[in-house]
């Protein structure tokens, strides 16, 4: 589809989300017992009948063209749901190709949009609490994310995408109860006597000690009047870009008693991310902080985030509280985190937007959620949007911590997590807790979980070849990604493409996506390309530019690997061949055509005949084995047998065909 405008894909994308908002609706209010229904009205039947297979030819024509192979279509509901005789429904065998499918269709939507425009810059909200005011928009037609560069090349600290520990960027730590020198690893000189040494390690939370020891603000515990925030174009707004306007903002911020943050990060064209803006508000200024401009001053935070006495309110701060450790050396005492908050009050969603649609009046517009928030000069919409996220969550804060102080006050006593008891579900004070002991123990829960996200550390992820550990690991990609099913010779270029686009997004500070999305190193896995052109074939719609730049390199990197997997494999064969040989003496007429161990074999049960394996063959055995049971068929068990016997018989329980190996 071509767009004349920015204002065409502005109007089309609108009316598909109230399009699909619509059936989302219509979906919802359909009975649960709808087939009763259709039995008891022909036309009611023949209309679901034509809207269902419109649907689905609809659905196919969507996912059909990203399939594995491509071209499988869905025949019906049942492909992906099965409903129970008790009426309930569960995911079908079809479930995760159509969640597989999606991702693939989200991922290109992600390279494309970096290819070819960012959507208008049209926006217009409006604030329900105070005087309704318009938060100002842009006409202006963003252009794709590479036409922006890669602002970390301006950063004063070096990026370090090595698998070397995280080490602290902190170097003065305000209001602290243990000096920063104390902390066990602190300091310059030994991390230089530890590297020396080749030896790393994880550091401790510099701030840990005062997280869990400072004392809580008493404001958390008293019930006050909420604050409704200033209207909009009332309240102070000031965009910080140079260390003046920092220095001023802090003057200005110092002396409040509670303090409203969020983050605005980016992770496409960066192997580890970056927080690009900061947002903080108090009572009577809102703030916007260039991060990426301001990045080394940004450690001057601290005096007010490491400040027990001023309530640091932030929603869903568990990534937050890392990108602040990893990118300025700023920790949290005296979080409280209000999506802790909405899980306690038992609310029914836990979002942001639903808290702003629930104490404020104010529908969220989330269009910029995943904005690309590197651009510079910050249109005007994209600012408004940032700004908003922390106006008025000091209102929202006030509001949660009435209910909570005076839901503790009220349900002392009472019996909340029993279903049936008449105070059922007024708090969820997790699992263990079900009667309200004291007025505080509804906040008491969101203090502590608040300080368990506080004490998150931020930690590089090392690479794991062997086994594919971690979020990013090959094996969490494979469990991910399930409806691909590889052989051994798929699985070991598999592991080596994946190696190598961990390796190059590292070398390169690009994000493992933008180097090869996922759904194309599946592609190339199974198609094993023996040329270039057949690589980027492999690769639609086009391939990444790092993947052309390299093709010559992954088209070896594939036969190196398809010939690694065929070495062991023979070799594997040779081994189980001399070990069969080993154990049967010699006396093949006497040997199984197929061996089992997962039953005894009694038409053999009084050969007593030993097992002997040389020592050459258990050393070369045990290098490919890994625990299995009834792989190889019967063996026999014998109450009198020898002990190399009994190892011979422990071997062959646990060889097992194991050809995709790392490729060195």
């Amino acid at each position: 589809m071509a767009f004349e405008s920015g204002a065409d894909f502005e109007s089309s994308v609108k009316a598909a989300y109230a399009a699909l908002m619509a059936a989302t609706k219509a979906a919802g209010r359909l009975p649960s017992d709808l087939s009763f229904h259709r039995t008891l009205d022909e036309t009611l039947d023949t209309h679901l009948a034509a809207t269902s297979t419109r649907t689905l030819r609809l659905a196919n024509a969507l996912w059909t063209p990203v399939t594995n192979p491509p071209g499988r279509k869905l025949g019906g509901i049942d492909d992906v749901a099965q409903q129970h005789e008790q009426g309930a429904w569960a995911a079908a065998p079809g479930f995760s190709r159509v969640v597989g499918s999606i991702d693939t269709l989200l991922e290109r939507i992600d390279v494309g949009l970096d290819e070819v425009l960012r959507r208008p810059a049209h926006a217009q909200r409006q604030h329900a609490v105070g005087a309704q005011t318009k938060i100002p928009a842009t006409g202006a037609v963003r252009k794709a994310q590479g036409s922006v560069g890669k602002p970390q090349l301006a950063f004063d600290d070096a990026v370090d995408n090595s698998s070397a520990p995280f080490a602290w960027r902190i170097k003065e730590k305000p209001h602290a109860l243990v000096p920063l020198q104390h902390v066990v690893g602190a300091g310059d000189a030994m991390d230089s006597h530890l590297a020396s040494l080749g030896v790393g390690f994880e550091m401790p939370h510099p701030y840990a000690h005062e997280i869990e020891n400072q004392p809580v603000a008493a404001q958390l515990y008293e019930q006050r009047e909420p604050r409704e925030p200033k209207p909009w174009d009332d309240t102070p707004f000031e965009f910080v870009d140079q260390p003046e306007a920092l220095d001023r903002m802090m003057r200005l911020v110092r002396g409040a008693s509670e303090v409203a943050i969020d983050l605005e990060h980016h992770s496409y064209r960066s192997y580890q991310g970056f927080t690009c803006l900061v947002q903080l508000s108090t009572r009577t200024h809102d703030f916007v902080i260039d991060a990426l401009t301001l990045r080394s001053h940004l450690h001057v935070l601290n005096e007010i985030t490491a400040d027990p006495s001023v309530v640091k309110v932030l929603h869903g701060a568990e990534s937050d509280v890392l990108w602040l450790q990893r990118d300025f050396g700023v920790y949290l005492v005296g979080l409280f985190d209000t999506y802790h908050a909405s899980h306690v009050l038992n609310m029914p969603h836990h979002s942001l937007a639903h808290l702003l649609r629930t104490y404020c009046s104010f529908e969220a517009d989330k269009k910029h959620q995943l904005a690309d928030w590197r651009v510079r000069p910050l249109p005007a919409d994209m600012m408004a949007y940032a700004r908003s996220d922390t106006h008025f969550l000091l209102y929202v804060f006030d509001r949660m911590r009435n209910e909570l102080v005076e839901r503790g006050r009220r349900l002392v006593g009472c019996d909340v997590g029993t279903p049936g008891e008449a105070y059922f579900g007024q708090l969820n004070l997790g699992e263990g807790h079900s009667v309200v002991q004291a007025p505080g123990d509804a906040m008491d829960v969101v203090v502590r979980r608040s300080r368990q996200t506080a004490l998150r550390r931020y930690v590089k992820e090392a690479y794991d070849a062997d086994h594919g550990l971690g979020a990013n690991g090959w094996s969490s990609v494979l469990r991910k990604w399930r409806q691909h099913a590889l052989d051994s010779y798929g699985l070991a270029v598999f592991r080596a493409l994946h190696r190598w686009r961990d390796a190059c997004a590292r070398a390169e500070d690009e994000s493992p996506a933008f180097v090869m999305p996922t759904h194309m190193l599946f592609a190339v896995a199974e198609r094993a390309p023996k040329d270039v052109a057949t690589l980027l074939a492999a690769c639609r719609p086009n391939a990444p530019p790092l993947v052309r730049l390299h093709a010559v390199e992954i088209v070896a990197l594939v036969k190196q690997a398809e010939e690694a997997a065929k070495k062991r494999e023979e070799e594997f064969g040779a081994l189980v061949g001399e070990a069969h040989r080993e154990a049967v003496g010699g006396n093949e007429a006497a040997a199984p055509t197929h061996i089992r161990f997962d039953q005894q074999d009694e038409e053999e049960e009084e050969d007593e005949r030993e097992d002997v394996l040389t020592e050459e063959v258990l050393a070369g055995a045990r290098a490919l084995v890994a625990p299995v049971s009834g792989l190889f068929g019967n063996v026999q068990h014998t109450e009198h047998v020898s002990n190399a016997a009994r190892r011979a018989q422990e071997i062959r329980r646990t060889l097992v065909l194991t050809v995709a190996m790392p490729v060195e």
